[in-house]
C-alpha cells in the first residue's frame, strides 16, 4: 500500500511514503519532512521503548499557532500510520542550548531539522 503526503517546502515537494508495514523509523523521517511547515521545529529527538516511539520535537519560542501545526502534523503522520504507537512531546527549549537540556545521543535517533538551530 502506498500513501501520498504532500509536504509543503520552498521546493514544493510531495514525499512518498510506503506504509507497509509501518516501519516506526520511516515515519519519524516522514515526521521530519512533514515538519517544514513549521519554523519553530528544530530537531526531533526519537526513543524506541519496544511497544511505542516517543518522538520529542525541539521548538525555540513556540506559539500556540505554532504549536497547533505541530499538532496537525502529527495527526497527519497518525492517519498514514495508524497501526504505529507514536507519543508525541514537545520540548520548547527558550534560548537554552540543547545540550544543556537533553543529551541527543541518548536518543535512538536525532534529526536536525533547522540548520543554525538550537546553539
Amino acid at each position: 500500500m502506498s500513501t501520498e503526503i504532500g509536504v509543503a517546502t520552498a521546493e514544493r515537494t510531495t514525499l512518498r511514503v510506503m506504509a507497509r508495514g509501518s516501519d516506526p523509523w520511516l515515519a519519524v523521517m516522514a515526521f521530519g519532512r512533514m515538519l517544514a511547515t513549521v519554523a519553530e521545529a528544530e530537531a526531533l529527538l526519537v526513543m524506541d521503548r519496544g511497544a511505542e516511539v516517543d518522538v520529542w520535537t525541539v521548538v525555540n519560542r513556540s506559539s500556540p499557532q505554532s504549536r497547533r501545526r505541530l499538532a496537525d502534523q502529527q495527526w497527519n503522520l497518525m492517519q498514514v500510520f495508524p497501526d504505529l504507537d507514536m507519543d508525541f512531546h514537545i520540548l520548547d527549549r527558550r534560548d537554552e542550548p540543547l545540550d544543556r537540556l537533553v543529551r541527543p545521543n541518548e536518543y535512538d535517533m536525532f534529526i536536525r531539522l533547522r540548520a543554525n538551530a538550537y546553539s
